[in-house]
């Protein structure tokens, strides 16, 4: 019985040290997230932001959306898919964003296509093209 009760002060010991002893990561991990969203905002952001929103809207659209507003949104949609191909993503984070945008729902995006991503890839520092 003495060791279960020496094994309880233990863990209720490490339960009240656990709180400091991880407080330093948890303030690395903020401040890291915080510098994150102070870093200036690169071009591809914007990009990328234009085509989720006209991706969630004409995917979303009701089955009573005309024609024409169903060619309009298209339009745009291809137009906003063209501009996120040719953007550049300057982090990582951005990259997969991209890669996740072009292939999400089954996309099987074009050899040029292919070939952009695998040049963005090289170019944040990676060996995808190797």
């Amino acid at each position: 019985m003495r060791d279960i009760r020496t094994s309880r002060r233990a863990v209720m010991c490490a339960l009240a040290v656990t709180p400091i002893s991880i407080a330093p990561a948890v303030k690395a991990m903020q401040t890291n997230e915080i510098n994150a969203l102070a870093s200036p905002a690169s071009s591809f952001m914007p990009i990328y932001n234009r085509f989720m929103a006209i991706w969630m809207e004409y995917n979303n659209a009701p089955a009573d959306t005309s024609y024409e507003e169903e060619e309009r949104l298209g339009d745009i949609y291809i137009a906003v898919l063209n501009d996120l191909i040719k953007a550049h993503p300057t982090t990582d984070r951005e990259f997969r964003l991209k890669f996740l945008a072009l292939w999400d729902d089954g996309g099987s995006p074009r050899e040029d296509i292919i070939l952009r991503v695998l040049d963005d890839a090289n170019r944040l520092g990676g060996s995808a093209a190797a």
